[in-house]
């Protein structure tokens, strides 16, 4: 049975399925495993910039492959630098020229996957299912976010870095089978980007990076070292975490395509901010750790429903949703890399994660507040 009636769609979620399980048996475990190796956590952080600075610069490669190798190849061709990725970082063991290896790599693979990822999906999605069709792959992010840290916190411990990786690259792999059936979308030789829709999207993407430096990858840091750096008890807590997110992951789409934007939007950010604030100030105790980590993966599930839906909107009534999320994506990149260096800049001056963790909340307040806005 068809999840929707649009096949290509369907594809590029089974394609989704992999990558995302890909994901979170091993991306999750990317920068707390980091700190394993021996990297400090405000290194940890400039890492994190500095990969989305290289994402930022190699970005403005993918226009001119996709023109003339066609958008499924580029998403192919993203999806297996991504596998090489887990590759090279099974191979970092201390601060080194490999982890420069990683970062290059992880920016090149990662810029040309998720903007084709987003364009793809953008050009093929129905406008007026939209929001069905994105909680869709939040309820897929919800049910591999138990089953993967599971099996990567496993296969981490018992089988050593180098394989635990390994899996997840062939996770990655394998993920390329559904996307091989796909049309290789031809993109326009010249096409002009509607200035209005792109600033408003670059504005949401920025709120976002800001956001999700504060909620994801800092939280990640602060989570496992409170859990005593165990990739299995931080496997775990995501596990558990993600129960909790499966069964919140598909309201707010169906809210979004009956036309009840600001109610969906409302209880998208104000489960974010409460998650935000809760992990602000349980982040140094085990179990307030992990109470607070289930909180957060209710709202991620909702949060991506009520932004997402308004992007690839965006995108598809652009002249070019390629050129369009190569436009707008950077912002992300910027907001990201902002509060990954603020983070850092604190941590290295010998502050806690309360003040990054809470950073987060004015990205969340600015998203709010830009799609409650009417478009101009």
């Amino acid at each position: 049975m068809q999840l929707f009636d649009n096949n290509a769609i369907n594809r590029a979620y089974l394609h989704s399925a992999l990558q995302i399980l890909a994901e979170y048996s091993g991306g999750v475990f990317i920068y707390v495993y980091l700190l394993k190796a021996g990297i400090s956590v405000a290194l940890v952080f400039c890492t994190i910039a500095a990969w989305c600075i290289g994402r930022l610069v190699l970005r403005q490669m993918v226009v001119p492959a996709a023109k003339r190798f066609g958008l499924r190849n580029c998403l192919v061709f993203g999806t297996v630098v991504d596998g090489i990725d887990y590759l090279i970082l099974g191979q970092v063991h201390e601060p080194s020229s490999m982890l420069i290896a990683y970062i290059l790599c992880s920016s090149f693979g990662n810029c040309f996957y998720w903007t084709c990822y987003h364009s793809m999906v953008a050009m093929l999605g129905n406008a007026e299912k939209r929001g069905a069709q994105v909680s869709a792959i939040g309820f897929i992010i919800a049910l591999n976010s138990i089953i993967g840290p599971l099996l990567g916190g496993f296969l981490l411990v018992h089988a050593g870095t180098s394989y635990g990786f390994l899996g997840a690259a062939l996770l990655q792999f394998l993920s390329l089978i559904p996307l091989l059936k796909m049309t290789n979308v031809e993109i326009a030789k010249t096409a002009t980007v509607e200035s209005g829709a792109l600033r408003r999207a670059r504005r949401i993407y920025f709120a976002d990076g800001v956001t999700t430096a504060s909620g994801y990858f800092i939280w990640a840091v602060a989570l496992f070292q409170t859990l005593g750096e165990s990739f299995t008890s931080y496997g775990a807590a995501l596990a558990v975490a993600g129960l909790a997110g499966a069964i919140m992951s598909l309201g707010v789409g169906r809210l979004i395509d009956i036309g009840h934007f600001s109610k969906a939007h409302q209880i998208a950010y104000g489960f974010t901010a409460m998650a935000l604030i809760v992990k602000a100030l349980g982040f140094s105790q085990p179990w307030s750790a992990v109470a607070a980590n289930a909180i957060g993966a209710i709202a991620a599930p909702l949060y991506w429903s009520a932004m997402m839906s308004n992007v690839y909107n965006l995108a598809q009534s652009s002249s070019c949703p390629l050129r369009f999320q190569v436009a707008a994506e950077g912002a992300w990149d910027m907001g990201l890399a902002l509060g990954c260096l603020i983070a850092a800049a604190l941590m290295w001056a010998g502050f806690g994660y309360f003040a990054p963790l809470a950073f987060g909340l004015f990205g969340c307040a600015a998203g709010y507040i830009l799609l409650q806005s009417k478009p101009n």
